[in-house]
This record gives structure tokens, C-alpha cells and sequence, in this order.
């Protein structure tokens, strides 16, 4: 099983990667994909370019066995729809079933998608979520996919939803980025290689 997890990583955090990691081993994933997009669809444009926020998504996995930095929605000139990318992962994987990574609050809004239910066709998905997260009221079509069973979820092909529970940590992107503007230190919420490249590139500085 491969993990999916996109976003826009500007810049990418330890917010991101603690929650990813707690689920990669815990579910023995082959290896996680890190999707940088190239135009987000559901919020404003990232600050950073595409080629930076792919160059500090490789220093903060360079590190880690099986995650994987993946650069193929900033390869596609179109809007970075998930549908899209788990199609591109499945004609390049085509024995692997796929998992995709989603914070809860991404999953409330998950019926707005463009073709999900073409997504829940191409991949299972996992929720991260705090301990003891607040049930979602979920749609008929949805709450009969979930299932409690690390076991069953891993044995699907796709169409499953498992909630999972994580460490997660209240560091956000605009969090770092704001700090930066202020002057602030940003070390122990973006990894010490992703510190020093955002302060060499003299990246979010006011103008």
C-alpha cells in the first residue's frame, strides 16, 4: 500500500510530517508520496514557487525511509485535482492499492471534490484526526465505507475510510511564514534543513 499525501508545503512543517509518519509505520506503508500542487484549488496561490516548495519537500524527507518527494501535480500546467494525481499513481503503480492521507477537516469538505466518488474508486482513505476527534456526521454512502480494522483496510483495493488517530501539533504554514515576516525563529516547527534554506533563500521576508 502506497500513502498519498498533497498539499501545498508552503512550507512544509513538522505539522505535516509527525501525523504522516505516526500512520506510515503504523500501517506498513511500501512508501509515502509527498504531492506538492501547482495550483491549489480550494485556497489562495502558495507564496513560494513551485521548484522551492518542491526543493524543501526533498530536504524534509531526503531523510526519512520511505517517504518520497513526488513532483508530478507541479508537472501539470492545469489545477492540481486530486482525481487527477491518484489516476497518474495508479498507471504508474498498477499493483499497489493507494492511501490517501487527509486531515479531518479536509475530509468534511471531501464531498466537494471534484469527482470523489471517482477518487473512492482509486483509493482508500485515511483520516487523521486528535484522539478522541469529534465523530463527522457523515453521508450514508460514506459511513458504510468506514471500518475500524487496520486489517480491512489494508486488504481493499480502494473505497475504505479508517480514522486514525495522531499527534497533531498546532503549527500551521501561515504560522511559519508570519513568524518569518516578524522575525521570529522558526526552528522545532519546520526541520533544521528546511530552517536554513528558507534563511538562505531569504524566503517570506516582507518586501
Amino acid at each position: 500500500m502506497i500513502g498519498v499525501f498533497g498539499g501545498t508545503f508552503d512550507p512544509i512543517h513538522l505539522g505535516h510530517l509527525r501525523p504522516v509518519l505516526e500512520v506510515h509505520q503504523a500501517l506498513q506503508l511500501e512508501r509515502t508520496h509527498f504531492i506538492p500542487c501547482r495550483i491549489p484549488v480550494h485556497r489562495t496561490p502558495p507564496l513560494a514557487d513551485a521548484s522551492t516548495r518542491l526543493a524543501m519537500v526533498r530536504l524534509a524527507v531526503e531523510q526519512v525511509q520511505g517517504f518520497v518527494a513526488d513532483d508530478r501535480e507541479l508537472n501539470r500546467q492545469s489545477p492540481s485535482y486530486m482525481v487527477d494525481t491518484l489516476v497518474s499513481l495508479q498507471q504508474d503503480f498498477p499493483t499497489d492499492s493507494l492511501c490517501l492521507l487527509l486531515g479531518a477537516d479536509a475530509f468534511a469538505q471531501f464531498e466537494q471534490w471534484k469527482s470523489w466518488r471517482r477518487i473512492l474508486q482509486l483509493a482508500n482513505l485515511l483520516v487523521m484526526r486528535r484522539p478522541s476527534g469529534m465523530p463527522l456526521d457523515l453521508a450514508e454512502d460514506l459511513r458504510a465505507r468506514v471500518t475500524a480494522e487496520q486489517k480491512v483496510f489494508r486488504a481493499s483495493q480502494a473505497g475504505r475510510i479508517l480514522f486514525f488517530d495522531v499527534t497533531l501539533m498546532d503549527i500551521s504554514a501561515t504560522r511559519v511564514r508570519q513568524a518569518v515576516m516578524e522575525g521570529k525563529a522558526i526552528r522545532y516547527w519546520v526541520t533544521d534543513k528546511v530552517c536554513e534554506f528558507i534563511a538562505d533563500k531569504k524566503l517570506y521576508k516582507s518586501k
